[in-house]
């Protein structure tokens, strides 16, 4: 899990930072994870690991920011090598961007809340979490157009690119499974001023639904380990 962010307090005390987040949810879902701080350690060489995760950031993909520089580098050489990547959020995004779509400020503004994404018929033969999914999203900035060899699998009423794939080494979604409701809850709150008070309070009451965090999370991992198995065949 490449670090790319902290949870500020008091939203840190809640559940923990993100480390500790990603850490129980994908163990989890049968991984076992090595957290490795992008923003301040060496980057690793991608044989350390089966594959690699890149989470949530309050950054852009566009910020001028040494660490961002270099890691943006790690990705396209790992594109390049067909190295397995897992994104989240702003890893979604940046993978996004390091192989060739477009990342920007969302025209709807926010989206925040328990979303649905919708999977998009005939992408797989079994899709992995049913017709559709919830997780809890963040974000405005969003993909707005994949790279020309992905696939894209979900999106939502307001993320056309919620979730995509390149080959069978990219995997990547908009939302946020790490997240459970009542850190969502927090953020959210911290930010009335940012994002209108009313579109909070909607998103909130949305936080009682039922999420898919563990499932998608499954789904990830398996794409990894399958590549393993096959590399190890």
């Amino acid at each position: 899990m490449l670090l790319v962010d902290s949870i500020d307090e008091p939203h840190r005390s809640v559940a923990g930072d993100y480390g500790d987040l990603y850490s129980a949810l994908f163990r989890g879902a049968g991984a076992d994870v090595t957290l490795f701080d992008a923003r301040a350690d060496a980057l690793p060489a991608f044989g350390v690991c089966d594959g690699w995760m890149i989470g949530g950031s309050r950054q852009s993909v566009g910020d001028d920011l040494p660490w961002l520089d270099r890691l943006e580098g790690w990705v396209r050489d790992a594109l390049a090598a067909r190295v397995p990547l897992v994104g989240i959020c702003f890893g979604h995004q940046l993978i996004a961007h390091c192989a060739g779509g477009s990342v920007a400020r969302a025209p709807s503004g926010w989206s925040i809340g328990a979303v649905e994404y919708r999977i998009a018929d005939g992408v797989f033969d079994a899709p992995p979490v049913g017709q559709s999914y919830h997780l809890v999203a963040s974000h405005r900035d969003q993909v707005l157009v994949a790279p020309a060899d992905a696939v894209v699998f979900a999106s939502s009423e307001h993320c056309p690119v919620a979730g995509y794939t390149i080959g069978d080494h990219v995997s990547c979604v908009q939302g946020h499974p790490e997240f459970p409701a009542s850190v969502a809850a927090s953020l959210y709150r911290s930010r009335i001023g940012i994002i209108d008070a009313e579109q909070v309070a909607a998103a909130i009451e949305t936080l009682d639904r039922p999420t898919d965090n563990l499932a998608v999370a499954r789904w990830l991992v398996d794409r990894v380990a399958g590549i393993a198995r096959r590399s190890a065949a």
